[in-house]
């Protein structure tokens, strides 16, 4: 279960007063979030309730593992886990295994390449990578080059 955190609750406003609801930590948010929305800044924002008492649900993302070769099929390599449904933020050790002809280069999450506090490419086969929110799903590659 997340922490409990308080939220504010907003009300924006068309130009014929019709409002929208919007709970958010502050206006700017409020405001950014009404936009998204609505393709239109609000004529008006008012704070209507302060200081909520939330729980926000956990974001629970399914990630999907395979390996993955640009020039041809990675035969006789695997990753493990496959699969898994966890929650985002999560850390998982992530396993690559090479096959003959192949050698393990980089992991890659939602195609971007898993980097290091230092910033450098993470090279190792055996890799504790951290489960991305903001989508219900992950993708993850385990990327191998024919040697």
């Amino acid at each position: 279960m997340n922490a409990p955190r308080t939220l504010n609750q907003y009300v924006g406003a068309d130009p014929q007063g019709n409002g929208v609801t919007i709970v958010a930590p502050d206006m700017e948010t409020a405001c950014k979030v009404y936009r998204g929305q609505q393709e239109v800044d609000p004529v008006s924002m008012t704070r209507t309730k302060q200081n909520i008492m939330c729980v926000l649900p956990e974001n629970i993302v399914t990630f999907t593992a395979e390996v993955y070769c640009a020039t041809e099929t990675p035969t006789g390599c695997s990753v493990t886990p496959k699969t898994y449904t966890i929650i985002a933020g999560s850390k998982l050790v992530f396993t690559a295994e090479e096959g003959a002809g192949f050698q393990f280069a980089k992991w890659l999450i939602n195609g971007v390449e898993v980097t290091d506090e230092s910033g450098a490419v993470v090279t190792d086969k055996v890799a504790l990578l951290t489960i991305p929110s903001g989508n219900n799903t992950c993708e993850i590659k385990a990327v191998f080059v024919a040697i």
